[in-house]
Formats: structure tokens, C-alpha cells, sequence
């Protein structure tokens, strides 16, 4: 009796440890199971970051060589816009330093012209005439905190009757307006004004070197 009732609580535990081990079992599949679902889930969310991430990149790419390509042809425009101004303005020369009320007295500043012309350079008044397409006054833009006159623009027929007057001033040193000094330069655009001025202390160190540097027009550095 006492050896029956023994093994029939063997037996018994024997199948509690069994129940348990199937309920571990299950659990532990279970627990597999949702571990398995939940490591999908984490690599679905990682591969949707990493596509959202490459995505951004190349957006970021994208706008990258788009604001290049922006920039390149705004550059290219710029440039080109300053040939046409430079090509436009190439028959042109600026006169500073005359009063506005002379405009007046001698009906606009083409007439000043010529009485500068007839004061300075009485040969080239004999030799070439003085035909002048346009003239007007326009604001000092080149440096605009100077309480200075309008600068007079002079638009001659053509780039030689221009250039040979300006080789008449370098000539001569000083011109004047009844008898009061006064420039006469080239009309460049404030940008080749400014490329221009870039070569100053080069062409300088070069002349001291006894070199003879040439800025052509409008802002090329040459050394013969």
C-alpha cells in the first residue's frame, strides 16, 4: 500500500513537471514568436529610416548641385552683362570735375565738350569732327559719399575718335575748363572699374622692375 501510494505521487509529479516544462515550452515559443515579430518590426522601422535617410541625402545632393549650377549661370550672366555694358559704354568718355551751372550757360554738356576740345586740343578739333551721338550728365556712383558734381558722359561716333582724345589727355598731363583742371577718363562700369583697380599695385611693383605692363580694355593685364 504504502509503495503504490509512493509511486502514484512519483507519478503525479512526474506530470506536474511535465505540465510545467509543456507550459515553459509553450511560453518560451510564445515569447520566440513575439520576439520574432518584434525583431520584423524593428528592421522594417530601421530599413524605412535608412531609405528615409538615403532619400534626404540625395534631396540634399540634389539641391547641393542645383544651387552650384544657380550659382555658375548667375556668374556667367553677371559676366555677361558686363561685356555688353563694357561694349556698350566702349565709345564713351567721362568728364569730371565741371560745374553743373556751366550746363546753362552753355546749353548742356555737349557744348562743354567742345569748348574742351577747343581749349585743350585745337589740332584734333582741325583734324577730326567732333560729332558727338549723345551727351548727359549722370550721378558719381563710383563713390557716392563725395559731394562732388553729376560726372558728364560724352558718347563719341565711334571707339578710335574715343581713344585718340584719350591719348591726347595722357599727352598733355593736365586738362582744363577755363582754365580749371578737369579728368577725362574711359566710362567703364563700376565692376570693370573695380577689376581695373585690382591690377594697381601689380602694374606699380612691375614699372618699378622697369617693366612695361599694358591693362587693355576693359580689365586685361598684359606684359609684353
Amino acid at each position: 500500500m504504502e509503495m503504490n501510494k509512493t509511486i502514484l505521487e512519483l507519478k503525479r509529479e512526474v506530470d506536474t513537471v511535465k505540465k510545467t516544462q509543456s507550459e515553459a515550452t509553450l511560453e518560451i515559443e510564445t515569447l520566440g514568436k513575439r520576439s520574432g515579430t518584434i525583431d520584423a518590426i524593428i528592421s522594417n522601422r530601421i530599413q524605412e529610416m535608412e531609405e528615409r535617410i538615403s532619400g534626404a541625402e540625395d534631396s540634399i545632393e540634389n539641391i547641393d548641385t542645383t544651387v552650384k549650377e544657380n550659382t555658375k549661370c548667375k556668374r556667367i550672366l553677371t559676366q555677361n552683362i558686363q561685356e555688353i555694358q563694357d561694349t556698350m559704354r566702349r565709345p564713351n568718355l567721362r568728364i569730371i570735375g565741371i560745374d553743373e551751372n556751366e550746363d546753362f550757360q552753355l546749353k548742356g554738356p555737349a557744348n562743354i565738350f567742345n569748348k574742351i576740345i577747343e581749349e585743350n586740343f585745337p589740332n584734333i578739333k582741325k583734324e577730326m569732327p567732333m560729332i558727338i551721338q549723345e551727351a548727359y550728365r549722370t550721378p558719381n556712383r563710383l563713390d557716392q559719399k563725395r559731394n562732388s558734381s553729376q560726372h558728364i558722359i560724352i558718347r563719341t561716333t565711334n571707339a578710335l575718335n574715343k581713344d585718340r582724345i584719350l591719348k591726347a589727355v595722357r599727352e598733355k598731363g593736365q586738362v582744363t575748363y577755363k582754365g580749371r583742371p578737369i579728368r577725362i577718363t574711359p566710362d567703364f562700369s563700376p565692376e570693370t572699374m573695380k577689376a581695373r583697380r585690382a591690377w594697381t599695385d601689380v602694374i606699380q611693383t612691375l614699372r618699378e622692375h622697369k617693366c612695361q605692363p599694358r591693362l587693355l580694355y576693359p580689365a586685361k593685364y598684359q606684359l609684353p
